[in-house]
């Protein structure tokens, strides 16, 4: 860790003037970015904060959400990014500081710091740059990822983790090239891997434009490398003009976040002459899997995602015993974050010392290839035919009066088929039976139920436990 941010202060000695960051109009250079750190730790050290407190942040701007989170790595004070949805989490395990540039109701002012203006200073002296002591055992990031369970999964990540985790994406190392990544994630362990791997690299990050104002500055600035949850992503390419031409600079886009879809994978193809990336397991995990190329073009449209293992992943059986074909998903990895707390449902999947299992469901088949078919808790099983909800829903989406669709169990044992769907007309269960060609499927929907929309986390997935529960009253 010490080393990627001694080279961000590098670059800034090397080339202060350089842009690191840009967010609207927004130019911050690097050695803005470095003397904007030290002032933020500044304040922070009027907290009195050490490696035993958990710190959150909620801070809208990426910019000046970033320069705090390198400010706390720095430092060495645990912290976790979080949306305003998290903070009921954070408190659970133990947050003791909220760092906040809005006013969030319900948080006493102890509790609560508003991180104002004036913490940013771009005149503070930039001479020093010291990190925290070693706390290679100590917890310095924390992850929650709920997935699409509706449950806060608390993965805790010490300095050895973390630095793992710091990969640097394969930039091209072009003599007087600008190389700028164009980030579109939501506050994340994702977006802190990116952006500081980036700026260690002597980058430019250009953070979260309009979608708009984002496909302009792809070809203003010719923008190299785009990072991003799929459904930002479809919001920017909405904005593209129809027939433009394709966008050359773009040498490839990180996927991610949500289930790739056919539209937004056409869309990609139609307007970049990139290389497209999609990754599995990027929170708990590092990344588990990595699709490109032809794997991308056989799982869109399939309601299966494929993979190829980048760590050590195996299938079982509810046992922990390894099995061929559809199974639970276990992965070893050097890059494995920890449970962070006894008392939060996901430790679950820390059950293993040596394994960890993320509650999917796949099989490896003979060319070594990863399916993954779903969430096992979503998995449908009829008389032992087991397939996962997303193959159905793609199925019924080709329906012209079916706007968006999600396949839920409305039993336990997953025998039988609740339909939520969003449409203009009211469809009854025959309606809905008649799309779907294999009969054994269709007799297995019991009910049907209009909404005026799916719910989705926010990265994009379908909230299906939400949703089941909402409908059946659970």
């Amino acid at each position: 860790m010490e080393f990627l941010l001694r080279s961000i202060y590098a670059h800034a000695k090397f080339d202060p003037e350089a842009p690191a960051i840009m967010l609207g109009d927004r130019v911050i250079t690097y050695r803005m970015l470095v003397s904007g750190v030290l002032s933020v730790e500044r304040h922070l050290k009027k907290l009195e904060l050490d490696e035993n407190c958990l710190v959150g942040v909620i801070i809208e701007s990426p910019a000046r959400h970033m320069i705090v989170a390198i400010a706390l790595l720095k430092m060495g004070v645990p912290f976790t990014s979080l949306m305003p949805s998290m903070v009921s989490a954070a408190e659970a395990v133990g947050m003791k500081y909220l760092l906040s540039d809005r006013n969030v109701m319900g948080y006493i002012s102890s509790f609560l710091h508003v991180v104002e203006d004036q913490w940013f200073s771009s005149q503070v002296e930039t001479e020093r740059w010291d990190c925290s002591s070693s706390r290679d055992k100590k917890i310095v990031y924390l992850a929650f990822s709920s997935g699409s369970i509706g449950i806060s999964k608390a993965i805790g990540f010490t300095d050895n983790m973390l630095s793992n985790r710091f990969y640097m994406r394969p930039y091209d190392r072009l003599t007087g090239h600008r190389r700028y990544l164009l980030s579109f994630a939501p506050a994340s362990m994702g977006l802190l891997l990116t952006t500081v791997s980036s700026l260690a690299q002597g980058c430019t990050v250009v953070f979260d434009q309009s979608p708009d104002e984002a496909v302009r500055l792809i070809n203003f600035l010719g923008v190299d490398y785009i990072f991003g949850s799929n459904s930002r992503l479809q919001e920017m390419m909405d904005c593209v003009p129809k027939n433009a031409a394709p966008l050359y600079s773009v040498r490839a886009v990180f996927l991610g976040g949500s289930p790739l879809t056919k539209k937004l994978y056409g869309d990609l193809r139609l307007n970049f002459c990139a290389r497209l990336f999609d990754s599995y397991g990027s929170t708990e995990a590092g990344t588990m899997g990595l699709a490109s190329g032809a794997l991308l073009d056989e799982a869109v449209g399939s309601g299966h995602s494929r993979f190829v293992p980048v760590n050590n992943i195996q299938i079982v059986d509810e046992e922990g015993r390894p099995l061929v074909g559809l199974g639970r998903i276990a992965i070893r990895s050097d890059k494995l974050g920890v449970s962070f707390t006894g008392q939060l449902l996901n430790d679950e999947g820390f059950k293993s010392e040596d394994w960890f299992y993320p509650g999917d469901a796949g099989f490896i088949d003979d060319s070594g290839i990863l399916t993954l078919t779903g969430r096992t808790d979503f998995i449908i099983n009829l008389g032992g035919a087991k397939f996962s909800p997303e193959v159905l829903e793609e199925e019924l989406l080709k329906h012209q009066n079916i706007d968006d669709v999600c396949v839920l169990r409305f039993d336990e044992k997953g025998s039988q088929i609740l339909i939520a769907y969003v449409s203009p007309n009211l469809l009854s269960i025959e309606d809905i039976r008649a799309v779907i060609a294999d009969e054994r499927i269709a007799s297995s929907v019991v009910k049907v139920v209009r909404q005026g929309a799916i719910p989705r986390t926010e990265t994009g997935k379908i909230a299906r436990k939400m949703l089941r529960d909402s409908i059946l009253g659970a």
